[in-house]
């Protein structure tokens, strides 16, 4: 459901109330944050998902695989479905990207921007 306020269109999630004054968003969908990523990284999504180990396509799904883990709460195995690798693989990337957000300020801006 949509509000007008001015030229501002805020999703009813986003208004904040006088109980609870912090945004709630709703769950992002794999393909949504896959698409997200591909439009940050010029990467398509079914390179993604290609067991090709080029360097951009592995920054790319580390990226999605950290924001989906962290981000939008989701499991390691729905990620690996995703992607379609196995968990052991998608548990690697997640741990370089959670190092990356800390220590690598461009892949910190990348991570934030999603």
């Amino acid at each position: 459901m949509l509000f007008r306020s001015g030229e501002e269109v805020l999703e009813a999630a986003e208004i904040p109330t006088n109980k609870n004054p912090i945004r709630r968003f709703k769950r992002l969908s794999l393909p949504g944050l896959a698409k997200r990523v591909g439009l940050l990284l010029n990467v398509n999504m079914v390179l993604l998902q290609s067991p090709s180990r080029r360097q951009d396509l592995v920054m790319a799904r580390r990226l999605f695989a950290t924001a989906a883990v962290m981000n939008i709460s989701r499991s390691v195995t729905e990620v690996a479905k995703f992607l379609k690798r196995d968990k052991a693989q998608v548990s690697r990337l997640v741990s370089q990207g959670m190092d990356l957000a800390y220590k690598n300020e461009p892949f910190k801006l990348l991570f934030n921007s999603i």
